[in-house]
């Protein structure tokens, strides 16, 4: 028997199959814009986080460095002091004023000052011309010490400073790549034609790796 001519047309070939991969490419599109908006989120988390605790740790060295340089003002000061009441005592020695230099020597200089000269004394003439020398073992400006422990802690919060601002850049980087991912999948829904939607898809799969090894590498750092 034969069909009739009024008789309901047989579907098309293919059809179906265009459908199915219609619908998996916007399934493709909508993993993909799922799984980039998470990671998007992430990396600017982190780049918040890492330009914060970049800025705190600048401002931490700042403010040692700031302590330093006080303390190196005060050794100056302590300095300039030693040096005038070395010279008031050594003027009343040579001017045979025994009670005043031992006024100057025992009641107005520091401790430190007086270890100092007791060794510069017994150098004899083969000693320095001064006693506040690097080479006396029994003299320290303790201000000066304290400065340059500090200024180490400065210059190690600089650089830990400097590596969280690298860190928060590549995190920034990551998320450029994974912006891109979210555009070049956004727009892949709009086209009709699954090649052009494939196309974009792969690209935006690619800028995803990219994004997500970037995201991994900044984490790791």
């Amino acid at each position: 028997m034969t069909s009739e001519p009024g008789g309901p047309a047989a579907p098309a070939g293919g059809s179906g199959d265009g459908g199915d991969r219609g619908r998996r490419s916007e399934l493709f599109a909508a993993i993909l814009l799922g799984v980039t908006a998470l990671l998007t989120a992430w990396a600017a988390y982190q780049a918040a986080i890492e330009g914060g605790n970049s800025l705190e740790a600048f401002l931490e060295s700042n403010r040692l460095s700031t302590q330093a340089a006080d303390l190196n003002g005060l050794g100056d000061q302590e300095e300039a002091t030693n040096q005038a009441l070395f010279v008031e005592y050594v003027t009343a020695v040579q001017a045979g004023n025994v009670e005043l230099a031992d006024y100057v020597r025992n009641s107005l200089m520091s401790d430190e000052a007086y270890a100092a000269i007791e060794w510069w004394e017994a150098q004899g003439d083969d000693g320095p011309d001064v006693p506040f020398v690097e080479e006396n073992p029994d003299y320290t400006n303790e201000s000066y010490v304290e400065a340059a422990e500090i200024d180490e802690q400065s210059e190690a919060k600089f650089i830990e400073g400097g590596k969280l601002d690298k860190r928060g850049d590549r995190f920034d980087l990551a998320a450029v790549f994974l912006a891109a991912t979210l555009f070049f999948a956004g727009i892949a829904t709009i086209f009709q034609r699954e090649r052009f939607q494939y196309a974009l898809l792969i690209i935006g799969a690619v800028m995803l790796a990219g994004g997500t090894a970037a995201v991994v590498i900044a984490h790791g750092t």
